[in-house]
């Protein structure tokens, strides 16, 4: 049976979202495309909203189910990790607001001017300055659409609040040896499909 958990989270880090920008094109240097298309690390509703890409929690919870294994329900060694990669779905848009439920704009985001590798790997040789956009607070509610009916209340519990104290989402988090992106677990509600 499918279970929803609708799930309040909270911001306790700032998210610096890294979605790809493109390549510059022969008419700008890279730090300049960077300079003047930081924005476009962002993904937006159409309106102009913030939108969190919903696979940064889907693949936080599965992290997570990696990093502190619990034994799983067949047996043995399994563990909860299938469990969390195939049987958990976010299949709405994640718009988060404010804490104080004021609608992040895309427009109104401001960066943080970052040096960082050149190459995108852990401890270049060369760093350059990048532009990250940086949301200081925000807030949103998910459904989660858990489908495994394997997956407990708890356990899914406990995996979510580990997913965003240890895993985060976005760049510079927990999981790539960063502090941002972390997010606390305020409430969840279970409703079966159809209730």
């Amino acid at each position: 049976m499918l279970r929803i958990a609708t799930v309040e989270l909270e911001a306790v880090t700032p998210f610096m979202p890294g979605r790809f920008m493109g390549e510059p094109d022969d008419k700008v240097s890279a730090a300049e495309h960077d300079k003047l298309n930081w924005r476009q690390r962002m993904w937006d509703d159409g309106k102009g909203n913030l939108v969190i890409n919903p696979d940064s929690f889907k693949l936080a919870l599965s992290e997570a189910s990696k990093l502190t294994p619990r034994k799983g329900p067949g047996g043995g060694n399994s563990t909860w990790t299938k469990n969390f990669d195939a049987g958990v779905m976010i299949t709405k848009l994640v718009v988060p607001t404010k804490k104080d439920g004021k609608t992040i704009k895309v427009n109104d985001v401001e960066c943080k001017e970052l040096m960082l590798p050149s190459d995108g790997k852990q401890g270049g040789s060369t760093r350059v300055l990048k532009h990250i956009p940086h949301i200081p607070d925000w807030k949103a509610t998910i459904d989660f659409e858990v489908r495994d009916d394997q997956i407990t209340e708890d356990i899914f519990k406990a995996y979510l609040k580990e997913s965003g104290e240890m895993i985060g989402i976005g760049t510079h988090r927990p999981r790539h040896r960063g502090w941002h992106g972390t997010f606390k677990v305020n409430k969840i509600i279970w409703t079966k499909k159809g209730e």
